[in-house]
């Protein structure tokens, strides 16, 4: 009998080792498990945190993309108006250029029909002066 009541306070003792291991692991555990929700916590925080910034920088993108369309499409308005302008002044000068040249063509017509006008009278003043 004492070997069998060894046996079983050495059970005992092994059985209060084994809870007090299974206690000290199950605080263990527990305290992990703390750890780990508040960094699963902090972890969403910034995920929320993230996809908040990642909404603003989307608007902001397509904020951006719109000015950058508004402003392709204003440039073009604005070569459109300024080459319609330029074709209009290039237009004027080069109407004007040959309205120009044409009034410098009949001046032209003109002095040489009075040129041959006054020959033609030179040569009857000589003839009748008998020159």
């Amino acid at each position: 009998m004492k070997k069998a009541t060894v046996t079983l306070e050495s059970l005992d003792k092994k059985i209060d080792s084994v809870e007090f291991t299974v206690e000290s692991l199950d605080k263990k555990i527990e305290t992990s498990i703390a750890s780990l929700n508040k960094k699963i916590d902090s972890v969403e925080f910034t995920v929320e945190s993230l996809d908040k910034r990642i909404d603003r920088l989307d608007l902001n993108f397509h904020d951006f993309a719109d000015f950058i369309r508004e402003n392709m499409m204003l440039r073009n308005e604005t070569q459109e108006y300024i080459d319609d302008r330029i074709e209009t002044k290039f237009s004027k000068y080069t109407s004007d250029q040959l309205e120009f040249q044409d009034n410098i063509g009949k001046r032209c017509e003109n002095v040489e029909h009075e040129t041959l006008a006054l020959h033609h009278r030179v040569v009857l003043v000589e003839k009748h002066i008998g020159i």
